[in-house]
Parts: C-alpha cells; structure tokens; sequence
C-alpha cells in the first residue's frame, strides 16, 4: 500500500476515492481498490467533499438540496400509493436515507460533527428518523403501516415484539435493517 501520497497523484487518488464513494462503495473496498489504507481513502474523501463543498456556490446548493427533498417526497409519496408494498418498499426507503445523506453532506453536518458540533449531527440523524416518522405516520393513517402506533408515546414499534422502531427524533435503524425494513 502507499503510505505517502502528494501533488497531483493525491489529487487523483482523491477523485478516484471521492467517486467510488458516491456510488456507496465502503472506504475499506475503496482503500483496497486504489492501493491504499482505509484511513488515506476516508481522508481523500473528506479532503475532496470539502473541496467540491468550497466550489459550489449558494444557487448550486439550493438547488441540489431542492432536488432531494423532491427525491425524498417522491419516494413517500409512491410508498403511499403501492398496492404490492412488500417488493419495493426496502428500496424506496433506502432511497430516502440516502437522499437525506446527500443534504447532510451537501450542507456539511458531517464535517461540523468532526468539527466537535455534535448538535448539528443530531439535528441531522433526528430530521432523517423524522421523514421515516412522518412517511409511517402516512402510512399509518392509510391503514398500510407495518408497525403498531403507541399513540401515548407518539411512536411506532416493531408488530413482532413490541420494541421501539421509530420516533420523530430516533430511528432503530440497525434493527430495522436487521429486520428487512431498510
């Protein structure tokens, strides 16, 4: 593996790494693909979200930003509407997550999280467990939700066993994904 890199070989490495990583490769696979550790690839990474962040101006933001809340509605919107929920549900939901992903990092919550802003990172994770909130409140009020409403707690939990799935603040996301839901 190379253990220093600099000039423009770095810069390569760095786009290289930057776009393995839209299309949701892993910083290890990345790391092994390009011939470096996982550390270098998570910093290429941040180095070049960082930059491509300094070079997009306001008016380019907004309108990344616009185009996935429409994502992120788009997707509720049709999870709404299945008659076959049950095919393609994992993947409307993955697509929201993402979508909600892409603003956080277009918006640099992630970069003020390492900064030692840990409200920003938590206003974040909370306005994505509250589009999967308001998505089953949808469907709740549908009558298609997979999960029971506890109405006192204002809160859905998993039909199985009763535990905690989803709130307006949090989200079980790794049981929810341990389940098949995500």
């Amino acid at each position: 593996m190379a253990s220093k890199v600099t000039g423009a070989a770095r810069k390569e490495l760095a786009i290289q790494a930057y776009s393995l990583h839209v299309k949701r490769w892993q910083k290890q696979e990345i790391g092994k693909e390009l011939g470096i550790s996982r550390q270098l690839a998570a910093t290429l990474i941040e180095e070049e979200q960082a930059e491509r962040s300094v070079e997009r101006d306001g008016t380019e933001r907004m309108q990344a930003i616009s185009t996935y809340e429409w994502v992120i509605r788009e997707a509720a919107a049709r999870l709404v509407r299945m008659s076959d929920r049950s095919l393609n549900v994992a993947g409307l939901m993955n697509v929201i997550v993402a979508a909600q992903k892409a603003i956080d990092d277009i918006t640099g919550v992630e970069a003020q999280d390492r900064a030692g802003n840990a409200d920003a990172a938590i206003e974040s994770f909370a306005s994505g467990a509250n589009a999967l909130y308001e998505f089953e409140m949808m469907q709740h009020e549908e009558g298609l939700s997979d999960f029971v409403y506890d109405e006192e707690q204002d809160l859905f939990r998993f039909p199985q066993d009763g535990r905690f799935a989803i709130s307006r603040e949090w989200a079980d996301v790794d049981r929810l994904q341990e389940r098949g839901y995500a």
